[in-house]
């Protein structure tokens, strides 16, 4: 049976003979989901020690009541490390309730009965021992301190990277926010899209703690993708995961009705996620302050509205677009009505196509400034 609990916070109040916590950082908790967007280290013995506390206490509280003021004690001997248990912030919420593209509309969560799914092995893991031998020979490690910068944001990444020890967060920078979108693990690379297709890098990856990078040139690394096809299949795989995780993670929110801003996820990755699912409902997208739509029946386009413009126009201009916010409605399917407002025509694969192909000319053209629905 499904249990309904309530997002909270732990925040350390004193660290006591803890070395690893400090006061100030804690952790977040999202049914079994633990996150710490503050910061910091996490001590497995306080989480072990607190964590069946606070499960009991939020399971028998009641709604809308506030948390309680007691602080948790770590129950390790000689510690003494108090948590206060509070609402989750905006800074916490940002780890706890926003995937890589996009936010729930709901802070409630659902814990579901069984063994959570097994986490992915790590890149190092997957390697023989001579392969991992011949990436340490052709690169490098260096140590980044807690906080620093280890790819950038808008910089194009010239060597693979992969975390060797410790730990990472990914932040992205928007209109001056961040957002805590994820995190890289021990043994894992990153960096790899912007490495292999020579764009910018979308979003910032920042140490947690003391952590060591591998760096391998880009040429170097691809002489040994070439030299040992098991590498590369290794590393394809491995992306492919990526992209998959991420589909499933953008189709489940999909099927509760998201929000979103396609800053964070492009809208040409929104209609191939709802084609590849088969997904029905409206799309509405706030571009400044006007107001346009995309209506999907299982997966395709069939209608678009974009101010004046209507149909096939209408959506390779908001294809255009690189902000603006998004919602999503799905609904059953329902019979289409052939003098639908912004009728689309064209089988949705050719849309794109042909969209993609029309941004890119304006991109090449443009100063940059993307045009508004209506002009």
């Amino acid at each position: 049976m499904a249990k309904e609990l309530r997002p909270v916070s732990l925040v350390v109040q004193q660290a006591g003979a803890c070395s690893l916590i400090k006061a100030g950082e804690g952790f977040s908790l999202r049914g079994r989901d633990l996150t710490n967007p503050r910061g910091g280290k996490l001590c497995a013995y306080a989480i072990c020690s607190v964590f069946p506390r606070l499960m009991t206490i939020l399971r028998d509280l009641a709604p809308n009541a506030d948390l309680p003021r007691e602080p948790l004690t770590c129950a390790a001997p000689g510690c003494g490390a108090t948590f206060s248990m509070e609402d989750p912030s905006p800074t916490d919420q940002s780890g706890m309730f926003t995937s890589p593209f996009m936010r729930r509309r709901t802070d409630n969560v659902v814990v579901q009965d069984g063994d959570p799914k097994k986490k992915p092995v790590a890149f190092l893991k997957r390697l023989s021992l001579d392969l991992y031998d011949e990436l340490q020979f052709i690169g490098f490690e260096r140590k980044y301190s807690d906080g620093s910068a280890i790819l950038q944001q808008g910089v194009v990444a010239t060597h693979l990277l992969i975390l060797t020890h410790g730990m990472a967060t990914v932040v992205v920078r928007r209109e001056g926010e961040e957002t805590l979108i994820g995190s890289v693990g021990e043994g894992d690379f990153f960096g790899e899209y912007s490495l292999l297709t020579g764009m910018t890098a979308d979003f910032e990856v920042r140490a947690v703690g003391d952590c060591m990078v591998l760096s391998i040139n880009q040429k170097e690394f691809y002489q040994l993708i070439l030299k040992r096809p098991a590498l590369f299949h290794i590393v394809a795989k491995m992306i492919s995961e990526k992209f998959k995780a991420a589909a499933i993670t953008v189709e489940n929110e999909l099927s509760r009705g998201i929000l979103g801003k396609l800053s964070m996820i492009p809208l040409a990755d929104l209609v191939q996620t709802f084609y590849q699912s088969r997904r029905t409902g409206t799309l509405v997208i706030h571009y400044h302050t006007d107001q346009s739509f995309i209506l999907f029946h299982n997966g395709s386009v069939v209608s678009a509205v974009a101010g004046k413009r209507r149909g096939e126009e209408a959506f390779y201009r908001m294809l255009a677009w690189s902000d603006g916010e998004f919602c999503f409605e799905p609904s059953e399917p329902f019979e289409l009505a052939p003098d639908r407002d912004g009728a689309v025509r064209l089988d949705t694969v050719g849309l794109m196509m042909e969209g993609m192909r029309r941004v890119d000319e304006f991109r090449a053209s443009a100063s940059g400034k993307y045009p508004s629905p209506g002009t």
